[in-house]
């Protein structure tokens, strides 16, 4: 309710779900091993994996060792199940020694099945195991806004509706910037840019963060956002600083560009904001 109640108020919301959540809710099949790369990049691996093994290398059977059926922890108790049998997976209220019991008479993943095993597989991953979890959450997503309307998008859409746009441009980041007591021309500001670009997607996200108080681009692009670069004195001495209320990011002038970037670096490696206990 609290994801429902978010986007129909236009927020976005510092969460990463794995896109088949997005698929699921739009009622579309997640079947297929690039539906789960996102949320579980292990799991894909590894079935993939399965499916381009070459017998001339030795048997499926042999090489992967593996019997047909679907594993997981579910408080603190290893279950399994059978994936050719029609038993349901247990729930919370059933987690006892006969629930967490795995089957002893699986049969192995073969060349044969291996298809087959990946599918079942993937249903087991994404609807089986967690179908009573996820039609309370889809109840929640819906209980502020009509259906008709998220089937208006696709899964690509619904989760930067969501979860608001996680790759920062910083070259529309820079196009959008206002500056207060700086010229654009300035070295200092040369210097903080260059600095910002050789920076991985993870540490532009950090310093989203540090002055607008998200890590997130909202729906609509760097156009919807605010970025103001403030001049706050002179001086290698300084530490920048932030108004996240209203985007700022206060900078004082350094000397040259290594002292900005240690300075930088030290703030953005020394905030948690509202997280500061």
């Amino acid at each position: 309710m609290l994801v429902s109640l978010a986007l129909y108020n236009g927020l976005t919301l510092p969460v990463t779900f794995p896109k088949a959540l997005y698929r699921k809710l739009l009622h579309e099949e997640v079947s297929e091993l690039h539906h789960i790369v996102d949320g579980w990049p292990d799991f894909e691996r590894g079935l993939k994996a399965i499916l381009e093994w070459d017998e001339s290398d030795g048997s499926v059977e042999d090489t992967f060792g593996l019997t047909y059926e679907f594993t997981a922890d579910q408080l603190g108790e290893r279950l399994s199940r059978d994936m050719n049998a029609s038993s349901r997976w247990p729930q919370f209220c059933d987690v006892d020694a006969n629930a967490a019991s795995n089957p002893s008479d699986a049969l192995p993943v073969t060349n044969e099945n291996r298809n087959n095993y990946v599918s079942d597989f993937i249903r087991y991953l994404t609807d089986n195991s967690i179908r009573p979890q996820f039609e309370a959450f889809r109840k929640g997503f819906f209980a502020c806004i009509d259906h008709r309307s998220v089937n208006l998008f696709n899964a690509d859409i619904l989760q930067s509706v969501v979860e608001g746009i996680q790759i920062i441009d910083i070259r529309e980041m820079r196009r959008i910037t206002d500056y207060n007591g700086w010229d654009s021309t300035h070295q200092s500001i040369k210097d903080f840019w260059s600095i910002v670009e050789s920076y991985d997607n993870s540490r532009k996200r950090k310093l989203l963060e540090f002055v607008t108080a998200s890590d997130r681009v909202p729906v609509g692009g760097m156009k919807n956002m605010v970025f103001i670069i403030n001049k706050n004195g002179v001086g290698d001495e300084r530490l920048p600083s932030s108004s996240t209320c209203y985007g700022v990011l206060m900078l004082p002038q350094y000397t040259s560009k290594d002292a900005m970037k240690k300075k930088l670096d030290m703030a953005l490696d020394n905030t948690e904001g509202f997280g500061l206990p």
